[in-house]
């Protein structure tokens, strides 16, 4: 039976980061004219073009359950495994998009942040990571967004009747 629950785990691990890089490649795509692809490579998710600049993407989906503390981590070695990624792709720029899913006041909050690689510096520390928080509540992230250093784009959604996202 330990087996199956680890099966599980790892198939919905891969489903919600699926979840996530789809999510990127519809804003990309479709809200602002990127190209977007699906690549399999060592620190990165999808690669874009526009105008012709390329960018090479990590993408770090989270769903967070009530009272869980909004932030998730970025490890260092994967700051510089997305870093290759982008050299190896003749100079293209790495982009890290953080998104995060939460309940918040009866709502569904999707926040969908994107920072460069080289901007990941002025993020707080943590151990072996540099920490992302998705609230509001944190004032370095606040100033990062007004300087247009991480780009945001929060979605809410009324849940009404539904528990868990359901609709009965």
């Amino acid at each position: 039976m330990k087996g199956d629950d680890m099966q599980d785990k790892s198939l919905r691990t891969k489903r919600s980061g699926e979840f996530g890089e789809n999510l990127v490649t519809d804003i990309m795509s479709k809200e602002w004219g990127f190209d977007v692809d699906r690549i399999d490579s060592v620190g990165a998710d999808l690669s874009a073009y526009k105008d012709g600049v390329a960018y090479i993407i990590s993408v770090k989906y989270r769903r967070f359950t009530p009272g869980e503390s909004l932030q998730e981590g970025f490890d260092f070695k994967d700051e510089s495994k997305l870093k290759e990624a982008a050299r190896r792709r003749c100079g293209a720029t790495g982009i890290v998009a953080f998104i995060g899913c939460f309940l918040k006041d009866g709502k569904q909050i999707t926040v969908c942040s994107f920072i460069n690689s080289s901007h990941l510096i002025l993020l707080p520390k943590r151990k072996d990571n540099y920490v992302f928080y998705f609230d509001d509540k944190n004032s370095t992230f606040e100033k990062l967004i007004q300087d247009g250093v991480i780009y945001r784009v929060v979605e809410k959604r009324d849940l009404g009747n539904s528990v868990n996202g359901v609709d009965f």
